[in-house]
């Protein structure tokens, strides 16, 4: 089965903490066009409440800004041995897979299609394997 992307993103995936403060003070600059959030050094900052989002970062939202405009979008990215990464354990892997049987592309210098094939790695057929 051959999937054609408009657009491949690659990059990190990191984690986004947004955080509600409960005072804040503003300053603008003289033609009022740039905030800034004032707070004094080394206080202690109030909050009210804190979202934590993982499977943030640029190539994540561009990727889905993307696909919300209509294009096929994929992302490469890296799942590290974190909180959240850490599940790859429980498969009993010793490592993150990124893998593709087939890739190809048209290269922009000739125009022409290239095609790479390459068969899955022995552990990551069999753990697929365990999982479906």
């Amino acid at each position: 089965m051959k999937q054609k992307y408009d657009l491949v993103c690659i990059g990190d995936v990191v984690i986004d903490a947004f955080i509600g403060l409960k005072e804040a003070k503003i300053e603008w600059d003289k033609k009022h066009k740039h905030p800034e959030l004032e707070m004094a050094f080394a206080d202690k900052i109030p909050y009210e409440s804190l979202m934590v989002m993982p499977a943030v970062g640029n190539s994540s939202n561009v990727a889905v800004g993307a696909r919300r405009l209509g294009l096929d979008t994929a992302i490469i990215t890296a799942i590290g041995d974190d909180r959240y990464g850490g599940d790859r354990r429980k498969s009993g892997t010793r490592r993150t897979f990124l893998h593709a049987t087939e890739l190809g592309f048209i290269n922009p210098a000739s125009g022409e299609e290239v095609n790479f094939t390459s068969p899955l790695p022995a552990e990551l057929a069999d753990v697929l394997k365990r999982f479906s």
